[in-house]
């Protein structure tokens, strides 16, 4: 019995490419997946913000899944050639959505809807009770009714 084991050059590692960004409330990304193949996006969260991403896709079943930047994955509904995953902006930071081909290939169309949360700027104040009042206009010199005053001279009796 001989083995002869000749070493052959390295596998190349396979850089895993870049995630792409999601903008809300814009028009859908289209893409195509092979089978099994996944692909990356992402977008950013304040807290309280609604989200839902949606994905359809063309003759196969894609998968979804969320995951928040304090790690916590949410998965998608699937539903045929239509899947989605939802809910309310936990942590503020980036999130990954991570869509799967599955068992099938073809283009995909992925959306992304925004419900951004009120913010405090947003919220209207009452002036001396939640800020301080605006300081009051200037006045053209102290004058009676907005004139500048103009020395008059007095009158000796």
């Amino acid at each position: 019995y001989t083995v002869t084991l000749t070493a052959g050059p390295a596998p190349e590692d396979e850089v895993p490419e870049a995630p792409r960004v999601l903008a809300a409330n814009a028009a859908p990304l289209r893409d195509s997946l092979a089978v099994g193949q996944q692909r990356t996006y992402t977008f950013t969260g304040q807290i309280g913000d609604r989200v839902r991403v949606d994905a359809r896709a063309l003759g196969f079943s894609p998968r979804l899944v969320m995951v928040g930047p304090d790690g916590q994955r949410v998965t998608g509904d699937t539903d045929e050639e239509r899947a989605s995953v939802q809910g309310t902006v936990a942590t503020a930071g980036t999130y990954r959505v991570i869509l799967t081909g599955g068992e099938g290939s073809g283009l995909v169309q992925l959306s992304l809807e925004k419900t951004e949360a009120p913010r405090a700027d947003d919220i209207p104040r009452m002036p001396g009770l939640d800020r301080p009042p605006a300081p009051a206009p200037a006045q053209g010199g102290g004058g009676q009714n907005g004139q500048p005053y103009e020395a008059q001279p007095i009158d000796a009796p």
